[in-house]
């Protein structure tokens, strides 16, 4: 059984893969770090963004079996 990190953004139907065939232990400790979530609103930059300073989105990381 593997699982994989997946970025949850506000728009329900947009969501990200960031890494996958992980173990459980690896996929949980993965996500237990602070910086597995937008603080931004709507109108600010999100410096934690890989993509470059794009407009700001909600987003916040989570995990999943893998099928």
């Amino acid at each position: 059984m593997s699982y994989k990190i997946i970025r949850f953004y506000r728009n329900p139907d947009r969501k990200k893969t960031i890494e996958s065939g992980l173990t459980l232990e690896q996929a949980q400790f993965l996500i237990s770090f602070s910086l597995n979530s937008s603080t931004c609103t709507e109108d600010e930059e999100d410096e934690n963004n890989p993509e470059g300073h794009e407009k700001a989105e909600a987003w916040f990381d989570g995990y999943e079996e893998e099928y």
